[in-house]
């Protein structure tokens, strides 16, 4: 969502959009049922990942924070930029469920060159993007306000900035999952942009290998991994 020069650079219609759209109805339906609605802004199935200060469906709540948003949701088309057609038919169901809390929807598909460049501009109002990083330090990485080299209208937070940087300088393993926690929980709280699934990932192996284990977003460590 364009946190930039938009309604919803104001963290209450963000979560509007966050509370009322159905992740089950958008996995069975745009996915095949082959996801995991997401209720937080990092993947569940790290070590830090929380769904604290999360979402879920509750279009009365929406409604709350539209209430608290203060303006006329008709005045805030969502406009969405989509580069394929599973993002698009995720986009038609966020259009049906959203127009119950008087958001309107349109959605805009466009080939990846035209998308990618969409993302560097001022001018779009939201896009449906995916992000698989390797581990939760990556993850949050992207809530640090350098975003906006790559993506101008990224959400900026100095309490974002100061904990990211207090999570780069942090040596002890506990302690830097600790704050890690504790950024994940801080963007939720601001709904720096709405979750909406996660991709399953299956990993086969022999069963003699050990210390097998698959991230949340499908990545292996092969170092850790060792013959019984």
């Amino acid at each position: 969502l364009n946190c930039l020069n938009t309604p919803y650079a104001d963290d209450n219609l963000r979560k509007a959009v966050a509370w009322g759209i159905n992740r089950e109805d958008i996995v069975a339906g745009a996915l095949n049922g082959f996801g995991t609605p997401s209720y937080s802004t990092v993947s569940m199935g790290y070590a830090e990942s929380t769904t604290e200060n999360g979402y879920g469906y509750d279009l009365n709540k929406a409604k709350e924070y539209i209430a608290a948003w203060g303006g006329d949701p008709a005045k805030a088309p969502l406009d969405i930029i989509c580069s394929n057609d599973v993002k698009s038919s995720i986009a038609t169901i966020m259009q049906a469920e959203l127009s119950q809390i008087g958001i309107p929807v349109t959605i805009n598909k466009m080939d990846s060159p035209s998308y990618q460049a969409a993302m560097r501009t001022t001018k779009l109002t939201s896009a449906i993007v995916s992000w698989s990083p390797a581990n939760a330090m990556t993850y949050v990485q992207r809530f640090h306000s350098n975003r906006r080299q790559q993506t101008p209208t990224s959400y900026v937070n100095p309490a974002l900035d100061e904990l990211v940087v207090k999570m780069n300088s942090t040596m002890d393993d506990a302690a830097r999952a600790s704050i890690v926690k504790q950024l994940i929980e801080t963007a939720n709280e601001h709904c720096v942009f709405v979750p909406i699934y996660q991709v399953n990932y299956f990993r086969a192996h022999n069963s003699e290998l050990k210390d097998v284990v698959c991230s949340a977003t499908g990545y292996v460590d092969f170092s850790l991994m060792s013959w019984r």
